[in-house]
């Protein structure tokens, strides 16, 4: 009983009721859409708090004791975009442009993901340590920056893959 609670406290939290809207908009074709500024003010906030809880996780921790999962933070960051590049070039033969965009999909770090593993770990009351959104704070430039300099790689769109039209197989 008590997974099935867990279940329905994280289907219920509201990242995930505010992802169902966004997925019920868009099966009835609605036209809802969130004004630029407020879009602008949650990203800035989101930002900040990702930030700020991760360096407040920090206080109390020792460098010998955060280095190895940071390092390991970081090799993720980046072989996962950058495998995720190849893969997709290679077996769904898509342009560079939108593979290096898809990659940093794969390569970032979903805070909501993030938020309703660590809802989960809280309620099942597993031990974790304290600066995993430090980690979470650290991942999201890396992928970001392997695929803009990707995206330099490539600066030519084919006509084939421009905005609307697939030129791969995925």
């Amino acid at each position: 009983m008590d997974t099935l609670n867990a279940l329905l406290l994280s289907l219920l939290s509201p990242m995930v009721l505010a992802f169902l809207l966004g997925v019920f908009a868009s099966l009835v074709k609605s036209d809802l859409k969130i004004p630029p500024e407020i879009y602008a003010a949650m990203t800035i906030y989101l930002l900040f708090a990702i930030g700020l809880k991760g360096g407040a996780k920090l206080d109390g921790v020792s460098f010998a004791e955060f280095w190895k999962p940071l390092v390991a933070a970081l090799i993720l960051s980046l072989a996962i975009p950058a495998w995720s590049y190849a893969i997709l070039r290679k077996f769904c033969r898509l342009d560079g442009v939108n593979s290096a965009a898809m990659a940093a999909h794969y390569g970032s770090v979903s805070a909501v993901t993030f938020g309703e593993a660590i809802a989960f770990l809280q309620f099942a009351q597993v031990a974790y340590e304290p600066y995993v959104a430090a980690l979470l704070a650290v991942m999201e430039v890396p992928a970001i920056i392997l695929a803009i300099f990707l995206v330099g790689k490539n600066p030519s769109m084919p006509a084939a893959a421009a905005p609307g039209r697939s030129s791969g197989n995925c």
